[in-house]
């Protein structure tokens, strides 16, 4: 039974330079063996090795022994003690570390050493771990999380038809049963996360872009949309997948959905979706749902009098004091199958969902729940997709450009961990991330010259945010130089509301 305490007090030495981690690992008499108790002092050392804010400059491991038997003795014992805590440290350590690692035993004897704190003449081995702090670099991902939208959560019964509609006017339609539920969480009301971002200002404050590999893409609308439970990620049965329709104000021509996909650099890109967009416009809206245009009309002679309705009635034609009547009525086989063929084309999995989703969408209190102030419900076109792919989606159209009329531009400002350049251009929803052009600048290939677009230089220092903003009409070879002013993160999300 060990006679000393197990785990000796952290002696911490901080100076203008360093700092120390000490531990202190005691044996039984005339033992050099560790036990499972020592085990837990090595591995809370060697945790502490290999963090990553931390620089180690030298680490060193002091073996002692008492005075029970003879100085050489006891010196060979004290080495025995230092031999097995250096291997079970440099085990589990980078190979560099072990390189910074020294060894002293003294037995029970200090040789004229007179370091503070080392447990002399006492059956241990001190190790003391010196090292520098490294302060944390800042990211701007710090920043964007302090700037980017909420997201909107709903909470859904997963047995039953479900419509939903987002602050900013997406419309997703979930059928019964649409998701592969765990056993275990059957019963459970599934959460949807949606995030929305149709305007130049909601993308760049979600930190996106709209690129596609090296192609510039011109986007009206993408959205993030997950499906989670018992913290799990669901996933869309192939057989009933989500209706998806994304407003607009105006319908483009080659729009195409696209997924997204993280890169390395935090910046996603946007590639084809194995699905595609149907437009929906407002003008078709009421067409598609007006069953008058089955109205089919029918003229009848009718004789108002009780003589020329008996002749009637028995074979005899009568048509004195007749009049014509207007019989209508709806052409109902021929109505349904239009609804049939309707609900097929937009993804809509039943004509009373569409009617249903087309009367919110004509609502008022659904127009002040959007806060689209832009355009009223009555003016909403849509794209409508049918997926069952969560994550990113994007309505996007390739803006591929000749040769001639493309140029690059050099934002002067070194890349760093806390710096993001983006181009948001004007004429059009379409942001470009800044690709580390050299060691001292950002850079921008194929960009259309006279194109107008701000160049928006962030950067993240010291806790504190600068922002730069500049508003160009793109030249040949154009070299632009931030102009940062600092701002709190309530007046940068004012500035950055002008883009």
């Amino acid at each position: 039974m060990k006679i000393h305490l197990l785990l000796a007090l952290t002696f911490v030495y901080v100076s203008a330079t360093a700092q120390q981690f000490n531990r202190t690992i005691y044996f039984e008499n005339d033992e050099s063996v560790l036990d499972e108790r020592d085990d837990i002092i090595i591995s809370e050392m060697v945790n502490f090795l290999n963090k990553d804010d931390i620089q180690i400059s030298a680490i060193e491991i002091y073996g002692f022994a008492d005075t029970s038997a003879s100085v050489n003795y006891n010196k060979t014992l004290s080495k025995k003690r230092c031999d097995v805590v250096f291997a079970a440290m440099s085990s589990d350590i980078p190979a560099a570390l072990k390189d910074k690692i020294t060894m002293h035993w003294f037995g029970e004897l200090k040789e004229g050493y007179t370091k503070k704190g080392l447990h002399y003449s006492e059956r241990c081995v001190d190790v003391y771990i010196s090292y520098i702090e490294i302060k944390s670099k800042e990211n701007i991902s710090e920043l964007f999380d302090q700037l980017r939208t909420p997201t909107q959560k709903f909470k859904i019964d997963p047995t039953r038809d479900t419509i939903l509609i987002g602050e900013a006017g997406t419309i997703i339609s979930i059928d019964a049963d649409a998701f592969y539920i765990p056993k275990s969480c059957v019963g459970q009301n599934v959460d949807i996360v949606l995030l929305e971002a149709y305007d130049p200002v909601s993308m760049y404050l979600n930190n996106l872009s709209t690129m596609s590999g090296s192609v510039q893409l011109e986007s009206d609308g993408m959205i993030f949309l997950n499906a989670q439970l018992c913290n799990r990620i669901l996933t869309v049965k192939e057989d009933k997948p989500l209706t998806v329709m994304f407003p607009t104000a105006e319908l483009k021509e080659e729009m195409q959905l696209f997924s997204g996909i993280k890169t390395e650099s935090g910046n996603i890109n946007w590639v084809l979706a194995p699905t595609t967009l149907a437009p929906l416009a407002n003008c078709k809206i009421e067409e598609l749902l007006n069953r008058y245009n089955f109205y089919r009309s029918k003229y009848i002679e009718r004789c108002p009098l009780f003589f020329c309705q008996i002749k009637n009635f028995i074979g005899i034609n009568a048509t004195v004091n007749s009049t014509h009547i207007d019989v209508g009525r709806v052409d109902y086989i021929a109505f349904n199958k239009y609804k049939d063929s309707i609900c097929a084309i937009y993804g809509v999995r039943s004509y009373f969902q569409l009617c249903k989703l087309m009367e919110e969408r004509k609502n008022k209190n659904f127009e002040s729940k959007v806060g689209r102030g832009d355009i009223s419900a009555d003016e909403w076109n849509y794209y409508i997709t049918k997926t069952t792919n969560l994550g990113w989606m994007n309505c996007d159209r390739f803006l591929e450009l000749p040769e001639k009329q493309r140029t690059n531009i050099i934002v002067e400002q070194k890349p760093a961990a806390n710096v993001n350049i983006s181009l948001v251009f004007i004429e059009f929803k379409s942001m470009m991330a800044a690709n580390n052009n050299t060691n001292d600048t950002h850079g921008f290939a194929n960009v259309g010259k006279e194109r107008k677009c701000y160049v928006v230089a962030l950067k993240y220092e010291d806790k504190t945010s600068y922002l730069s903003i500049q508003k160009v009409t793109i030249s040949p070879d154009m070299i632009i130089k931030p102009d940062y002013k600092q701002y709190s993160i309530a007046d940068l999300k004012k500035e950055l509301a002008k883009l």
